[in-house]
């Protein structure tokens, strides 16, 4: 049996070679190497599919108008907060005129219950000159299900 120690350091070195890696492990390596939610904490996973449409749009996900990471094409990221209601959202960004701008998304809500975690997917739209993220709360097998296709993205997240 080892100790929590080595457990820790097993983990954090498992980390900075996903860090270090430019497209980090797969979903299935991810849970394997990574232990859940600290006591008293539950867990959010943001991710995007990876599709033709808008590859090179990474927008700024907020939670509750905090920044907590950005948006990759077949990336996700996850933040741990306390159980409670959250608003995740994507704010309309700007871009240079030709390149269109990026509308508002309605935002998603998010019950954390102590413990579990939650599914934000972000799918960018092109609609026209208009690109719009949608985003879209998934339930634990079915937010696993698609999660899938991503790979971990720790520079991603700001916690």
């Amino acid at each position: 049996m080892r100790s929590p120690a080595a457990r820790v350091l097993r983990l954090g070195a498992g980390l900075a070679l996903a860090a270090a890696c430019s497209h980090g492990p797969t979903w299935d390596e991810f849970h394997r190497q990574v232990a859940g939610p600290r006591p008293g904490f539950a867990r959010i996973f943001v991710y995007t599919p990876l599709r033709a449409e808008a590859l090179n749009v990474h927008p700024q996900v907020t939670l509750d108008g905090e920044v907590i990471g950005t948006s990759s094409p077949g990336k996700f990221f996850f933040v741990d907060r306390q159980p409670g209601i959250y608003e995740i959202s994507v704010p309309p960004t700007r871009y240079l005129a030709s390149f269109g701008n990026r509308a508002a998304a309605e935002p998603a809500r998010v019950s954390l219950w102590l413990g579990q975690s939650a599914f934000v997917q972000i799918d960018v739209v092109e609609l026209g000159s208009i690109l719009q993220a949608r985003l879209q709360t998934r339930e634990g097998s079915d937010g696993e299900r698609f999660i899938r296709e991503c790979r971990f993205a720790p520079g991603d997240a700001q916690r």
